[in-house]
């Protein structure tokens, strides 16, 4: 896989975890994106982040073998950060490989 296709999956996965973490309004300056329901992007981030079955491309399983991390890493860090209340804060890049 070429550099811009990582960066490309690297992109969807980040959007993926702003969206879970209520967050995207973050980028909205840098972002030209039309208002969603900011319950129902953290919704479907959910059942994205959380599907342990497709690994179908695209799906959360696929992008962790295409950029070397395991998903359920990050699953339990985006726990921990829920569980500690750091609200206002977005988790540091610790997923380990």
């Amino acid at each position: 896989m070429v550099a811009e296709e990582r960066w490309l999956w690297s992109a969807v996965l980040q959007s993926a975890v702003l969206d879970y973490l209520g967050r995207r309004r973050v980028l909205k300056d840098q972002i030209q994106h039309r208002e969603i329901d900011e319950r129902a992007q953290i919704e479907s981030a959910r059942e994205w982040l959380w599907d342990d079955e497709s690994r179908d491309v695209g799906s959360l399983r696929w992008i962790g073998d295409v950029l070397g991390f395991d998903p359920d890493h990050l699953r339990q860090a985006l726990i921990r950060w829920e569980k500690s209340g750091a609200k206002g804060k977005i988790p540091g890049n610790r997923i380990r490989r």
